[in-house]
């Protein structure tokens, strides 16, 4: 059935903003690649589209693209649908250009979908502020990459479609993925941990919601009751423990890209992602590993010593933002 929420949320007034996340690595793990759709619509400044494209290589530096489309010129529909220029979305299809980079990827397949939050109500009303979901778990990608003239094909590659909005960011907050496992099962990982602005310059203790979807049984575990289970997480490690299960994600700075996210009230934010973060997950007297997680952080001010993109000299007017032409 699908999701009240599967749908374009952010058209519903200022002060808001929405992501529509794909991420997909091949089928050994070599490669990666995140696009993040971002509806942004900031109370004291026009509304824009954003689109960014992240490629993981591994032995490689990863490439970031970003491009800004002024609200206008994009087509939005309930689908959820996002047209615009040399960018289309919806849940079965993903295409676009931004610098060096374009793709055209048909999204196929998945298992049913991932509810965070364990009542729809919260869907609804004004807390948490933050709401987050994954319409389409374990998704199959096939299509094409080109970097710089260079086509790579994508072919059974392994990932998921998720969606997220409110009218701010966590005070900070991980997330991780992950559906390609060394042993070859087709298991889904899906959860965060969040620590959530209650007041003035106040935040909660951290909040944890897992789900993870194994043949051997599932795991849900976003119940009140599991809330303030043992978690803890930085920019490059995801700690969990409860109960009988123990997820443990980790990768190095320099696995990392940074971003720069703007908010619709509260200004710059900033968020850090790897797309080949080592996983261990213990249920039980079963464990599973893998080199293909996907975890993405969220934090107030910059970590040192990881690079932002885009720099802060670059600006929207400049045109499309391409990590190459930067150097970084």
């Amino acid at each position: 059935m699908p999701l009240p929420h599967d749908r374009i949320v952010a058209v519903s007034g200022a002060g808001l903003y929405e992501t529509h996340a794909l991420s997909a690595h091949s089928p050994d793990g070599a490669k990666a690649l995140w696009i993040r759709h971002t509806l942004l619509r900031p109370l004291h400044r026009p509304p824009t589209v954003e689109i960014r494209f992240v490629w993981f290589e591994r032995g490689f530096r990863p490439r970031v693209v970003r491009a800004d489309h002024r609200w206008e010129r994009c087509e939005l529909e309930e689908g959820p649908s996002i047209r615009g220029p040399d960018l289309a979305f919806s849940p079965g299809h993903a295409s676009g250009s931004v610098g060096g980079i374009s793709w055209d990827l048909e999204i196929r397949g998945g298992i049913s979908p991932i509810l965070h939050l364990p009542y729809r109500f919260l869907y609804d009303i004004h807390w948490p502020r933050k709401k987050i979901c994954t319409p389409s778990p374990g998704v199959r990608l096939d299509g094409r990459v080109t970097l710089d003239g260079h086509p790579t094909k994508v072919e059974a590659w392994s990932g998921s479609r998720g969606h997220s909005w409110g009218g701010e960011q966590a005070a900070s907050w991980a997330a991780g993925t992950c559906t390609v496992w060394d042993d070859a099962t087709p298991r889904v990982l899906d959860g965060f941990t969040a620590r959530i602005r209650i007041g003035r310059g106040l935040s909660s203790p951290s909040l944890t919601c897992l789900v993870i979807r194994d043949p051997a049984g599932d795991r849900v575990l976003n119940a009140p009751r599991h809330w303030l289970r043992h978690a803890r997480f930085e920019a490059t490690a995801w700690d969990v423990r409860r109960d009988d299960v123990h997820l443990s994600m980790a990768c190095e700075p320099t696995d990392l890209v940074g971003l720069r996210l703007e908010q619709p009230r509260s200004g710059e934010g900033y968020a850090y992602a790897a797309c080949h973060a080592r996983v261990t997950l213990e249920v039980g007297r079963r464990a599973a590993t893998s080199s293909c997680g996907g975890l993405e952080t969220f934090f107030p001010k910059p970590v040192a010593g990881v690079t932002l993109h885009p720099p802060a000299s670059w600006s929207a007017d400049d045109g499309p933002y391409d990590s190459a032409r930067y150097g970084l």
